[in-house]
């Protein structure tokens, strides 16, 4: 008898267990790009994100070990985000969100974008000099 209350438990405690779905993060990610590597200057698409009618917040992280490369020396110094600047660019259509800075945080958020596939175009202020790092991208709802 106890062995059939203590299995009867253990049934009752698993149940309970797969009856409690855990709910959706807010945050979890329908498209995910990089972390991949990046130059300012180039004349190339740092990236791309496809966003889809859920989940229409694009995240974008530039990794910390960012480089300034000066172009009359090629030596790169370690670098802060903060003066770098991001935008997304439509592919079928060619429109472009404004531009805006990573700061300090490292991250850009763009919310109630489109569903469509962008270019990520990452920009630096410099003439002596550009960047080099790695970028992730996100989608989030």
């Amino acid at each position: 008898m106890k062995r059939v209350l203590v299995l009867m438990t253990g049934l009752v405690v698993a149940l309970a267990g797969m009856l409690v779905a855990p709910a959706e993060k807010s945050y979890a990610a329908q498209d995910f790009y990089g972390p991949a590597s990046f130059t300012t200057e180039d004349g190339k698409w740092d990236g791309n994100i496809t966003v889809d009618s859920t989940y229409r917040t694009v995240r974008l992280t530039i990794d910390q070990n960012l480089m300034r490369i000066y172009k009359a020396t090629d030596i790169p110094k370690p670098w802060s985000p903060a003066s770098l600047t991001a935008r997304l660019c439509s592919a079928s259509s060619g429109n472009c969100t404004s531009f805006k800075t990573f700061g300090s945080s490292r991250t850009i958020t763009f919310t109630n974008m489109l569903p469509a596939k962008y270019y990520i175009d990452i920009r630096d202020p410099w003439t002596d000099s550009y960047a080099v790092g790695k970028i992730s991208a996100r989608t989030e709802k």
